[in-house]
């Protein structure tokens, strides 16, 4: 691990994105996976201590990119992106920023959800915000149940941190979540 002095702190760490879908900003539709996988092993020839993914809607994607990192020899510990969005304004905010979908089946059901709810509430009860809390719940646990040897998992929260709190209770639930001060 590669770590610097600074004049403010003892040791600064440099994390850079990865990107599960490929760089947006490239202009490659479908993106050059490979020239991809060059760019972000040459972000960690240049002292990357570790990698955090750009989000993506798809864990399957996901678990391919971690794979491939480790295929290409890049062995720094790699932290996952996840946003779960507090509701369908952040989402279509983020997909244009960041230029990512859901798949088709995922944007079906979300688009169902809105025609049904006819408002964008924000609420607890929110099936909007019901739909992204159970979406990043299943691709934390499908990204854990690939055993690829991430590192851990980043919340993006645009400081929403409802959907966040909803997704570590669910984790809890189902036990893939324990606290520390619980387990004394």
């Amino acid at each position: 691990m590669c770590t610097y002095t600074c004049t403010y702190v003892e040791k600064i760490s440099v994390c850079v994105g990865g990107y599960p879908e490929g760089y947006t900003s490239l202009g490659d539709f479908p993106p050059d996976l490979a020239k991809n996988m060059e760019y972000l092993k040459a972000k960690v020839s240049a002292g990357a201590d570790c990698i955090i993914t750009q989000l993506s809607y798809q864990p399957e994607v996901i678990v391919q990119f971690v794979r491939d990192c480790r295929a290409a020899g890049i062995t720094i510990p790699i932290v996952i992106g996840l946003m779960a969005h507090e509701s369908i304004r952040t989402y279509r905010a983020i997909q244009k920023i960041a230029n990512i979908h859901l798949p088709t089946d995922l944007r079906e059901e979300l688009n169902q959800l809105i025609a049904a709810d006819g408002k964008d509430m924000i609420t607890d009860q929110d099936p909007i915000k019901k739909f992204f809390v159970r979406l990043t719940v299943e691709t934390v646990r499908h990204i854990l149940d690939a055993d690829v040897g991430i590192w851990g998992f980043h919340f993006f929260t645009l400081n929403h941190f409802k959907p966040v709190k909803a997704v570590l209770q669910e984790l809890r639930k189902q036990n893939l979540l324990k606290d520390l001060e619980q387990d004394k």
